[in-house]
């Protein structure tokens, strides 16, 4: 499980955002925590943001992922990183329902941008 928050950890650090989501200010011992939810979100976001599959793949991704998180609060484990979130939700005590917050917040914007793209086309 430590290979997956180092894992984390990398990807945390070379995912190209515009600002460091890992760093100094924040406490060694709860890097690898941060990280793990960072890969958490950004996994989340990614499927939302894949421009060469259709909406609907994109939500249907976005359910899967669901779907995994479910199972990994139930203990139930496709890979590393769903082990490794699963002890950091455990060890820091986090609400589950944060977790599906994020991921339903995320898929809502999905929606919207349908909703916005529609509405583009009828009044063009």
């Amino acid at each position: 499980m430590n290979k997956a928050y180092k894992a984390a950890i990398s990807f945390a650090k070379t995912h190209h955002e515009n600002f460091p989501v890992i760093s100094f200010f924040i406490p060694k011992e709860l890097r690898k925590h941060v990280a793990i939810i960072y890969w958490f979100a950004r996994t989340a976001d990614d499927f939302a943001d894949e421009g060469y599959i259709s909406q609907e793949e994109r939500l249907q991704k976005l359910n899967e992922f669901e779907d995994r998180l479910t199972e990994l609060l139930k203990g139930n484990f496709n890979s590393p990183f769903e082990e490794a979130l699963s002890t950091t939700i455990k060890e820091k005590n986090l609400l589950h329902q944060l977790f599906y917050d994020l991921k339903n917040e995320i898929k809502q914007e999905e929606k919207e941008k349908r909703y916005k793209e529609n509405d583009e086309m009828i009044n063009d």
